[in-house]
């Protein structure tokens, strides 16, 4: 008489209540909570799974605890999207306040912060460190000299919503390149000359704003930076948003153009005529031809880009190789992995195997995915099934549905982690069944004792 086993994926049965050994979804044991998305293999996407649960602990729930969130405060790098942690695209918003001056004693306290309220002053005393001395002669907190290398923490800052001043030398000090992200000036407060962007009297050689976009409000003044190139030949009004008529630029007394191109200071030939904040295809103000994310560029015809649109190029999906005809990773050339229906993907989904670089179907009897089409539990077949019909031999001859009746002539065994009576000596006998046919395929059978 041939058999017909059962296989539960925790391997427990319940009589009445007992604790899951990994998850409790509504009262049923379960390996793992139903997924928050599923994949469609008719769109090739994974869409969100109505009947898609939060691992609570060891319980499975539709809506977690906290406000739809199952952690109080979402981790670094990640941000709370209508209940879910999703990962920020870059810095995460994170606002902070300005301070009198930058110095030693007051840097960290800017690290992550994208949003700047307020202004940002350095001042020589910035670099050279200070000690504080109050009204009444009596003395406060002492601070050390700063490196210019520690402004870096400022990387991540793409707005400042009072003023930038910029007052201060150092032999290091040469670029405002750690402002690389800035894209906004707002000027809701300015200096005592109304300018929302002072500098002067600096060590710099070239600005290196390449992301400054807007100036909301207030003056452009850059003057006696005995070093300072490319400020000259900036279209500034192009930045400025606001009422041009009340818009004023002083460029005094900074490093003659002559000496500057003499001395290699030049803007890249992809450049347009808006002008440059420092040498390189990256620091123009706008192209002359083709913008590539960053970049200015002569067209789109470089292995790994199209053109996106007029005068954009944009680089190919990750996952294409040899080029590509649009953006997503149904349009490449070839795929570099494997192809999933029409997209190129890094591996096939847990429902389907490689064959020979193109994502199959598994059987619909299996589960936990499968290493080929064959419904059986096996090289050529799912990785696991819920039920499985095993001969005299015992050997697995194919996989059924769940809820599929025995055939003919089959009786169902039912196999538990832990039983007792009757049922452990239908475990016993089954063990003994796996230990052969796991030993006949040289397999260890104690990484499959239940």
């Amino acid at each position: 008489m041939s058999r017909y086993f059962t296989f539960y994926g925790t391997f427990f049965i319940c009589a009445l209540a007992c604790a899951c050994h990994n998850f409790n979804d509504d009262g049923e044991c379960k390996q793992e909570c139903p997924p928050m998305k599923k994949y469609n293999a008719i769109s090739y996407s994974w869409l969100t799974n109505p009947n898609g649960k939060y691992a609570y602990g060891a319980t499975c729930v539709g809506d977690c605890p906290d406000s739809g969130t199952c952690v109080q405060s979402c981790p670094l790098k990640k941000k709370d999207v209508n209940g879910e942690c999703v990962p920020c695209a870059g810095p995460c918003s994170k606002t902070c306040q300005g301070a009198v001056s930058v110095h030693n004693g007051n840097i960290d306290s800017f690290k992550d912060c994208t949003i700047l309220e307020g202004s940002l002053t350095i001042l020589d005393h910035s670099f050279d460190g200070f000690q504080v001395v109050y009204q009444n002669f009596t003395f406060g907190d002492k601070y050390p000299e700063m490196h210019p290398s520690k402004l870096e923490v400022f990387s991540t800052l793409e707005e400042v919503t009072g003023y930038i001043n910029i007052q201060a030398t150092h032999p290091e000090f040469t670029n405002l390149s750690f402002l690389r992200n800035l894209q906004v000036i707002s000027g809701r407060e300015t200096t005592e000359y109304f300018s929302s962007l002072y500098i002067a009297k600096t060590s710099l050689k070239s600005l290196g704003l390449r992301s400054l976009r807007r100036i909301s409000s207030g003056n452009v003044y850059i003057l006696e930076n005995n070093n300072l190139c490319f400020a000259e030949n900036i279209r500034w009004l192009k930045l400025f948003k606001g009422d041009e008529l009340k818009f004023q630029l002083l460029l005094q007394n900074n490093k003659n153009e002559k000496f500057c191109r003499t001395g290699g200071f030049v803007c890249h030939e992809e450049c347009s005529e808006d002008g440059c904040w420092d040498i390189g295809d990256d620091q123009c103000l706008s192209c002359r031809n083709f913008k590539l994310g960053d970049r200015c560029v002569n067209n789109c015809s470089m292995f790994g880009i199209y053109e996106k649109e007029s005068k954009v190029c944009a680089n190919c999906h990750e996952e294409c190789e040899g080029g590509c005809y649009g953006s997503d990773s149904s349009n490449c050339v070839r795929c570099k992995n494997v192809k999933d229906g029409p997209y190129c993907v890094a591996t096939c989904p847990s429902s389907k195997y490689n064959n020979n670089g193109e994502c199959e179907n598994c059987h619909g009897n299996c589960i936990e995915g499968c290493k080929g089409p064959d419904n059986n539990v096996g090289e050529r077949g799912c990785n696991s099934c819920k039920k499985a019909l095993v001969n005299d031999k015992n050997d697995i001859e194919y996989c059924l549905q769940e809820n599929e009746q025995c055939p003919y002539g089959y009786f169902s065994e039912l196999v538990v982690r832990k039983s007792s009576g009757l049922l452990k000596s239908m475990v016993d006998e089954f063990q003994t069944s796996l230990k052969h046919f796991l030993q006949k395929r040289f397999l260890d059978y104690t990484a499959f004792k239940l």
